[in-house]
C-alpha cells in the first residue's frame, strides 16, 4: 500500500476509537433499555395486580413427554392453491355474466359446470332438462 492510502486509514481508526470512548463515557451507554414508571391511573393499578396474580401461575408440561401425545397423528387436510381474486374486492362491478350451472343435461349430453362470461342461451326444441341453469347478468 502507499503511505497516502494508509494516512487516511489511520484517521479514520483514530476518530472510531474517540467515538467510541465519547460515548461510553457520556454514560448514555450505560442506561437501561427500560424503566418501571409507578401507575397513574386506575386502570394501570388493576393491570398490574391481575398481572402478578397471572405470574404465580405454572403448567404441568409434563403430558408432551407422554407415549399417547407423541402417538398422536396430524389430521390437518392441506390447503391447494388457488388463484387471486380481483386487485379490489370492493370495488364496483361494471359489467359482468355470471352463469351458475347446476349440471344440465341435455339429451345425452351433459353440460359442464363451468362458469363463462358470455351467457349461453339454450333453445327449447331441446328434450326437458333435468335441472336448471340459472343466467345473471350484472350491469352497473
Amino acid at each position: 500500500m502507499k503511505s497516502s492510502s494508509i494516512i487516511p486509514l489511520i484517521i479514520g481508526i483514530l476518530l472510531f476509537v474517540l467515538c467510541v470512548f465519547w460515548y461510553f463515557s457520556t454514560g448514555t451507554g450505560n442506561q437501561a433499555a427500560l424503566t418501571a414508571i409507578a401507575p397513574t391511573n386506575e386502570a394501570q393499578t388493576q393491570f398490574q395486580a391481575l398481572f402478578s396474580e397471572l405470574t404465580a401461575i405454572s403448567f404441568n408440561t409434563d403430558i408432551f413427554s407422554d407415549s399417547r401425545f407423541n402417538a398422536l397423528v396430524d389430521l390437518t387436510t392441506p390447503i391447494a392453491p388457488e388463484s387471486t381474486g380481483r386487485l379490489d374486492p370492493f370495488a364496483a362491478i361494471t359489467s359482468m355474466s355470471i352463469v351458475v350451472n347446476t349440471g344440465v343435461t341435455i339429451g345425452n349430453t351433459a353440460m359442464p359446470s363451468v362458469p363463462t362470461t358470455t351467457p349461453t342461451r339454450i333453445s327449447t326444441s331441446t328434450p326437458p332438462r333435468t335441472s336448471t341453469t340459472t343466467i345473471i347478468k350484472l350491469k352497473k
